[in-house]
């Protein structure tokens, strides 16, 4: 195809992309999911593995770098040379071939978990075992995060009951402690849904039971959470400790839910089936009514 020619065509993809942007009366009322699958390649992943905001920052910035492409083959058209031509598609060309996404994360910091009576709390110390994390491949092994028991004593101040090493190889996402002491984590740094991604611990620190993502769902399950670079997004939502202070309660989608015995290490996931809430205990259990399959501790 002549230069001319394949310069002109990108200038008209780029008028009706432009128009787009501007249209509310066009593509755009499909929604930016749609809007960035059509016209930017591989942002149909960058889709999934984000959030309702992530999605409007990647339209924000599909907008900014295609406005300003469009905006030098436009340019370089006028000025008709093709070095400049060229320029311009070798950047599209780029562009296209730019990953959807990348994960980034804070490093941890040493924090505290109190119970809510106050009457225990435990201390959290990141651990720097990044040869066990996702996507840092070749390096080298260190130590897990460890946790410090403390429990307040009549006479006021707090002492320490016991110092454990975690399963978390550098820290959790998300921590609980129960008004008797006992500890549950959530996920893992860097990870989410990789490793053990919910554990419990009793008073005294020794590890009740825990759970992978392969011990909660079933393999088309884990296949339909987002996924990103290097982490599987599973679940959406509040994550708490029930007034109880026996199970801990899990959102991982509208209308699936997850109770966690936290005496017990017991688990339930819940969602509704043929208009009914029902539950099941393992992933190859059958599927329950909520009252029989639900954890009381």
């Amino acid at each position: 195809m002549p230069a001319a020619a394949s310069c002109s065509r990108w200038s008209k993809n780029c008028a009706r992309f432009s128009r787009f942007l501007i249209d509310s009366e066009g593509l755009s009322a499909l929604g930016p999911s749609h809007a960035a699958s059509t016209w930017l390649p591989g942002a149909a992943s960058a889709q999934a593995d984000g959030d309702a905001a992530g999605a409007g920052a990647s339209a924000g910035v599909a907008e900014g770098f295609w406005g300003v492409l469009c905006v030098m083959i436009r340019v370089n058209e006028r000025k008709a040379t093709m070095g400049s031509r060229l320029f311009s598609l070798l950047l599209l060309a780029c562009l296209g071939a730019a990953p959807a996404r990348a994960d980034s994360w804070a490093m941890p910091q040493v924090r505290e978990v109190f119970s809510a009576s106050r009457d225990h709390f435990v201390r959290i110390v990141p651990g720097d075992n990044l040869g066990k994390v996702v996507g840092f491949g070749g390096s080298p092994a260190g130590k897990d995060a460890v946790a410090e028991f403390y429990r307040r004593y009549p006479d006021r101040p707090y002492r320490l009951i016991q110092t454990l090493k975690l399963l978390n190889p550098v820290a959790p996402v998300d921590a609980f402690v129960s008004n008797d002491g006992r500890l549950i984590t959530v996920d893992n740094w860097h990870n989410l849904g990789y490793g053990d991604v919910l554990a419990v611990y009793a008073a005294d620190g020794k590890l009740v039971k825990s759970y992978t993502l392969e011990d909660l769902f079933t393999k088309a399950e884990i296949g339909s959470f987002p996924h990103s670079v290097s982490s599987r997004h599973w679940h959406k939502g509040p994550v708490y400790l029930n007034q109880d202070q026996r199970t801990l309660y899990m959102m991982v989608k509208d209308g699936r839910d997850i109770v966690l015995g936290v005496e017990t290490g017991r688990f339930a996931y819940c969602e509704t089936r043929a208009a009914k809430y029902v539950c099941r205990t393992s992933v190859a259990d059958r599927w329950l009514p909520s009252e029989e399959a639900v954890p009381k501790s």
